[in-house]
């Protein structure tokens, strides 16, 4: 039997151990504009026009709300201090924030990563691999435990979203809501936010990484999954036979 939850649109990741704090970039995108405008309402005396622009942009930099290191915005902050015409100014806050947003979404999908890693781990899943996704735009979580039980987390960005779906498998009883459920909890724990749903598969895979995770526990020395039910303990299998 398998489940997966979804989680297609995570908001925030707050947790203290790891000093953590992000929120999603659309109400990142949100405290930068309000501090902008701001700014720009309340300019400081003496400013020329094209200055007050550009002090409006870095107090919107200032407030610290995207995850970013400080080299990646050095050639877009020169090119907005150069900038001498309103579209100069707006040309290279496109380009900022561009950058802003490029690298607080990889911050965050990693972040939703070390997550998903740990959750594993709290949720009974002993080996746990993060790896990136094949295109290089999320990370893929591969958990395994002793009974050949698995627990796949895909992390994904796209459309300026981060999500997350986690399926768990190799399991041969209907206890693969109760794994998820433990998951689940120990990722709110970690501060991460998002809507979830939760579906029944059937026992089919349904995420790429698990199609691929089941595939090599097929074809690999790994232990059958263990039912509850029947209380067997889990046997051995080598190329999908006993």
């Amino acid at each position: 039997m398998s489940a997966i939850t979804s989680r297609p649109r995570v908001k925030a990741v707050s947790y203290t151990p790891l000093s953590l704090d992000l929120k999603s970039l659309a109400e990142t995108r949100q405290t930068m504009r309000a501090v902008e405008l701001h700014a720009l309402s309340h300019p400081a005396a003496g400013l020329e026009p094209i200055e007050v622009l550009k002090a409006s942009v870095i107090e919107g930099l200032n407030t610290g709300a995207f995850a970013t290191k400080p080299v990646v915005i050095e050639q877009p902050l020169r090119e907005l201090r150069a900038a001498t015409t309103a579209t100069g100014v707006e040309d290279a806050r496109r380009r900022l924030v561009h950058v802003l947003e490029t690298s607080h979404l990889d911050a965050l999908s990693t972040a939703v990563g070390e997550a998903c890693r740990e959750a594993s781990i709290a949720a009974g899943f002993e080996t746990v691999e993060v790896r990136s996704a094949i295109d290089g735009q999320g990370l893929r979580v591969i958990a395994l435990d002793h009974t050949g039980r698995a627990l796949v987390s895909e992390v994904n960005v796209k459309d300026a979203h981060v999500s997350v779906e986690t399926e768990v498998i190799g399991i041969g009883d209907d206890t693969c809501n109760a794994v998820l459920d433990d998951f689940d909890r120990a990722l709110e724990a970690r501060g991460v936010r998002a809507d979830t749903t939760r579906a029944i598969t059937g026992g089919a895979c349904v995420l790429e990484a698990a199609k691929a995770v089941s595939h090599a526990m097929k074809t690999r020395l790994v232990p059958k999954p263990y039912n509850r039910r029947t209380n067997r303990a889990p046997v051995v299998a080598r190329n999908g036979q006993n």
